[in-house]
């Protein structure tokens, strides 16, 4: 993973990729693997003075017609405070 250290007034940034394709498929009901997805997780993370973190990121399925979440994208946000 890639640091950026100080990067904006004392912030420091870190971003983040994933990605994941499914080979094959799992037997029914509820198959973990469905042949050809691919889900792709683009994430950056900071922290300010070990006090104050987060983040942002996008999560996305494509691939597989057969793919029960190709439709469900996301975008999920935290943050956090330390005292």
């Amino acid at each position: 993973s890639l640091d950026y250290p100080n990067a904006f007034l004392g912030v420091n940034f870190k971003p983040q990729l994933s990605i994941g394709l499914d080979k094959g498929t799992a037997p029914e009901p509820g198959g973990a693997f469905v042949d050809g997805r691919i889900k792709t997780d683009i994430a950056l993370n900071f922290d300010y003075l070990n006090a104050y973190s987060g983040g942002i990121a996008y999560t996305m399925y494509e691939g597989s017609k057969y793919d029960q979440l190709k439709d469900r994208d996301n975008v999920s946000l935290n943050l956090k405070v330390t005292f």
